[in-house]
C-alpha cells in the first residue's frame, strides 16, 4: 500500500535514516552481503547522478541511486549488450526496501523512477545484483530486464560471490 508514502530526491539530511533502513534490510536479507565498514559511504555511493528516498511517517522505507556506468567493472558486458560505450549507461544501485514495505510495489516504483531518469539523461539503464538476492533477480526478470553476463564479485577478505549483470528493456518511447 503506497498511501502516505512520499518519494523524493535524497538529501544529505536523509543519509543517517537511510543507513538505519539499510540495517533492517541487512538483518532480514543480508543486503549488502557484507555490512560495509562505512555504511553512509555505501548508501551515498560514488559517481551519483541522482538518488531518491521513500519515506512514510518520517522514516526512510526505500532508497535507490542512479550512477554513471562509466568505468564500472561490468561495463564491457553492458556495452556488448547495448552497443554503447560504458559512458552510455546509467547504473541503478543501492535499491532497497525495508521488510515491512515489501509487496507494496515500492521496489518497482523506485526502480521505475531511476529507469525514467536514466532514459531522460540518454543513458541505457543497467544494474548488477548478487545471485543470492533471489527476490531482486526475480523482480528484474519479471520486468523484462535481460541478464547479459555475470562474474565473481571480490570481497576485501579475498572471498567471492556470484553476481549477475542486467540491461533494461529498450526504452518504450523509442519503439
Amino acid at each position: 500500500m503506497l498511501t502516505g508514502l512520499t518519494v523524493r530526491e535524497r538529501t544529505e539530511a536523509d543519509i543517517a535514516a537511510c543507513v538505519e533502513a539499510l540495517r533492517g534490510v541487512y538483518a532480514a536479507d543480508r543486503y549488502p552481503m557484507r555490512w560495509p565498514a562505512d555504511a553512509a559511504a555505501f548508501v551515498t555511493a560514488r559517481d551519483v547522478l541522482a538518488a531518491w528516498v521513500a519515506r512514510r511517517e518520517g522514516a526512510v522505507v526505500g532508497h535507490v541511486v542512479l550512477r554513471s556506468g562509466a568505468g564500472h567493472d561490468d561495463a564491457a558486458m553492458w556495452s556488448a549488450a547495448t552497443g554503447l560505450p560504458d559512458s552510455g549507461h546509467g547504473l541503478i544501485a543501492r535499491l532497497f526496501v525495508v521488510p515491512e514495505e515489501r509487496g507494496t510495489g515500492l521496489g518497482r516504483q523506485l526502480l521505475d523512477i531511476a529507469v525514467a531518469e536514466s532514459w531522460h539523461r540518454a543513458l541505457w539503464p543497467v544494474l548488477d545484483v548478487m545471485a543470492a538476492n533471489t527476490a531482486a533477480v526475480a523482480l528484474y526478470e519479471r520486468l523484462g530486464w535481460r541478464r547479459v553476463g555475470g562474474r565473481e564479485f571480490p570481497f576485501s577478505d579475498g572471498s567471492t560471490a556470484p553476481m549477475y549483470c542486467y540491461v533494461a528493456p529498450p526504452d518504450p518511447s523509442l519503439r
